[in-house]
């Protein structure tokens, strides 16, 4: 899976790289669904490590730290985003890794699963200044408490449809 999903990150650069206009790629990931044991997958000792992993990826783009290390844990800390961070690696890597900035502005678990923001930046392009780790952390704490919000009044609905 892993071969194949760098060479599509590596095709889609191609892609990418010949629009003429500024892109962004937006990557949502899921990281381990497996930290709380009262989750609807239970606890495993891998979420920990492997949702690390990719927080050490994303900060520093290390393919060690993301094609091995996680990729060791993905299976049991059941990870639904791995396939996008891994294609998001094959994008980075055809374009020179050297040349762009990892940044990780936060990496935690507001549930059961583990969540990280992260902004990957070509140098080329870093004219503008980036926002603090600080504030994008507040920022993004307030996002994922209000998607849980959302997520959990989604689920009563359904709930109360079933029943009725």
């Amino acid at each position: 899976m892993i071969p194949e999903l760098l060479t599509l990150g590596k095709q889609l650069y191609g892609l990418l790289n010949g629009i003429s206009r500024r892109v962004v790629v937006v990557i949502s990931a899921d990281l381990a669904h497996t930290h709380r044991k009262d989750g609807p997958y239970g606890y495993s000792n891998a979420s920990e490590p492997f949702d690390e992993a990719c927080g050490s990826w994303a900060a520093t783009l290390s393919a060690n730290a993301l094609l091995v290390t996680a990729a060791k844990y993905v299976d049991k800390a059941l990870s639904c985003g791995y396939t996008g961070l891994v294609m998001l690696h094959g994008i980075l890597d055809a374009g020179a890794l050297l040349s762009w900035q990892p940044k990780l502005h936060t990496n935690h678990y507001p549930s059961y699963y583990g969540m990280m923001v992260a902004s990957i930046v070509r140098k080329s392009r870093m004219d503008r200044q980036l926002p603090s780790n600080q504030n994008v952390r507040n920022q993004c704490q307030g996002f994922f408490r209000k998607m849980w919000c959302i997520f959990v009044l989604i689920l009563c609905i359904a709930l109360v449809s079933l029943l009725v």
